[in-house]
């Protein structure tokens, strides 16, 4: 304990009081935070989109190539949501898939703002602040869309899909329309009313 005192690891602040937030950064060295985190984990987004964002980010999303890779058996390991006889994996899920894409160009249509396909860390880390909120909802969805179609064999249609983003992103932005962060980005919000 007395090593701790001579070589200066308590650390003052400018007042003279001991904090220890500066000591906790100067034993562990400082991490600058992920912007990936700081999109996915804000309080904009809803809970649900969060959680499979998060997972998808992290290439933990049991997608069929995984679970072979798991060696779990499954009966067919091509994408169940468009026709293009491919492996089901994340990269096709939400950058390939046909059906992905016509959701993406719904969304793109509605809210002006271009998204970039990718894989889903790359888009994340390129995509601005307001642009993450929809491909949170359209990851959601696909992957609760894709769920369905393998658990109650019930296929659902992009323009469904379309439909229930905007209804929630609209409802949310209802629901924090009198933050600051919404007083930031009024005019866009005024244009995803409409």
């Amino acid at each position: 304990m007395q090593s701790w005192y001579t070589q200066d690891r308590y650390r003052l602040t400018k007042g003279g009081e001991y904090s220890i937030t500066r000591s906790y950064i100067d034993l562990t060295g400082h991490h600058s935070s992920s912007h990936i985190a700081e999109c996915i984990w804000s309080v904009v987004a809803q809970p649900k989109y969060r959680f499979i964002l998060w997972l998808a980010v992290q290439y933990r999303l049991l997608t069929k190539e995984r679970l072979l890779k798991m060696n779990i058996s499954v009966e067919e390991a091509n994408c169940c949501l468009c026709d293009a006889q491919k492996l089901e994996t994340a990269k096709h899920l939400f950058n390939e898939c046909l059906w992905f894409t016509e959701v993406q160009r719904n969304v793109e249509q509605w809210t002006y703002l271009p998204i970039q396909l990718g894989e889903v860390k790359e888009v994340m880390l390129r995509i601005k602040r307001k642009k993450w909120k929809h491909c949170g909802a359209m990851i959601y969805h696909t992957w609760r869309a894709r769920n369905w179609k393998i658990i109650k064999g019930v296929h659902i249609q992009t323009t469904e899909i379309h439909t229930q983003i905007k209804k929630e992103i609209l409802h949310r932005i209802n629901i924090l329309s009198s933050s600051k962060r919404a007083s930031k980005c009024s005019v866009f919000l005024q244009r995803l009313k409409v």
